[in-house]
């Protein structure tokens, strides 16, 4: 496989801001402080949740001399995602597949046979189970093992992750579906034609519209559930970003939509989730070392913070766990206990009673 990396220029800190639609592969960095990182090609900017630039990194990733795309302008960001594997970033563009780490970009290899009208659509080729990165050409997939490809499965769909929930839509079933850990499908709901659009895949909702029904089709990507909705201007993709905002998760619909699809404790669902997966990055020591290079001391504090805060949360949950399961094991031996005395003085009482009995006679 060929590869190539560069050491990244960085600008200085400003405080310019951006338009919401030019936020591609959008990452929120920290679990708790609202910091985030869209990554478009070579060109990354780290921002808050007003879309103020805090940084912007440009990386030096030039394409081979055989290829001859030119970088397009993308109609429906909000369908582009960053996939985490180990503590590292990975991306599509084109047919290659591209990694970052430590502030830098690597092409890793190029997806096998992916045929070139398919190389337009930045999304649904990559996926991570397992901790291992795997890889679609909308009819295979492949694991990426000691810089190489492994062929696992002949299977087609787009595949759509949040957190470490892998969901696909598969043409030939005509249904979407969670992947399982050993490639199983576990379907959610059928589409039950094949001409169907995705429209919207983050903050915790994938959002499916059929062209010949008129409808949409929007899931629940933590509980694995489905609602379908009428055609509505809001769920549309090329209206959607009006309603889109940087949340808990990056890029997603307000809490009083998910609230209104999925009930009153969705929002807070959507963020535990995420909250959790990202510290479990934060295990990786890539991770770290990628966000300590390009952010700021203070941010890079915020975010060690945040490993501590979830860590001693957790730590204070399993205790109050364990309290509380040793007070229920304490409550059923003193009721076991009791039951015993009980039966001891039951059977006291008789043999007194038996005796005084004797002793009349």
């Amino acid at each position: 496989m060929g590869s190539t990396s560069n050491s990244c220029i960085i600008k200085e800190e400003k405080f310019e801001s951006i338009r919401p639609e030019q936020l591609i592969n959008v990452l929120k960095i920290d679990p708790y402080n609202n910091i985030y990182l869209s990554l478009k090609y070579n060109k990354i900017r780290i921002v808050d949740s007003d879309y103020n630039v805090l940084k912007e990194l440009c990386l030096n990733l030039p394409h081979r001399k055989s290829d001859n795309y030119k970088e397009v302008k993308e109609e429906t960001p909000q369908l582009l995602q960053l996939i985490i594997c180990q503590g590292i970033i990975y991306f599509q563009y084109f047919q290659y597949v591209i990694s970052y780490e430590n502030a830098q970009l690597k092409i890793l290899f190029e997806i096998p046979q992916l045929k070139r009208n398919d190389c337009f659509a930045f999304y649904g080729r990559l996926f991570s189970l397992n901790n291992q990165l795997f890889v679609s050409n909308k009819h295979s997939i492949y694991v990426l093992e000691n810089d190489k490809l492994k062929l696992v499965k002949q299977m087609g769909g787009n595949f759509f992750q949040f957190c470490e929930k892998v969901f696909v839509w598969n043409y030939t079933t005509q249904s979407i579906s969670q992947l399982k850990n050993d490639f199983t499908e576990e379907i959610i709901t059928k589409t039950y034609d094949k001409s169907y659009d995705v429209q919207l895949a983050s903050g915790g909702i994938l959002v499916v519209k059929s062209i010949t029904r008129n409808n949409y089709t929007i899931v629940d990507m933590v509980n694995a559930k489905s609602v379908v909705v009428k055609h509505t201007k809001q769920f549309n993709a090329f209206y959607i970003q009006q309603y889109l905002s940087l949340g808990s998760s990056g890029i997603q619909l307000s809490n009083g939509t998910l609230r209104k699809l999925f009930g009153m404790n969705y929002p807070q669902q959507v963020k535990s989730c995420y909250q959790k997966y990202i510290i479990d990055q934060m295990q990786f020591p890539s991770y770290k070392a990628t966000f300590k290079q390009i952010l700021s001391s203070e941010q890079y504090l915020q975010l060690l913070k945040a490993e501590l805060i979830f860590k001693s949360r957790n730590t204070s949950q399993h205790c109050k766990k364990v309290i509380n399961e040793t007070k229920t094991k304490m409550q059923q031996v003193n009721n076991s206990l009791q039951a015993y005395l009980d039966t001891q003085s039951f059977l006291v009482q008789r043999f007194v009673v038996s005796v005084q009995m004797e002793e009349s006679l």
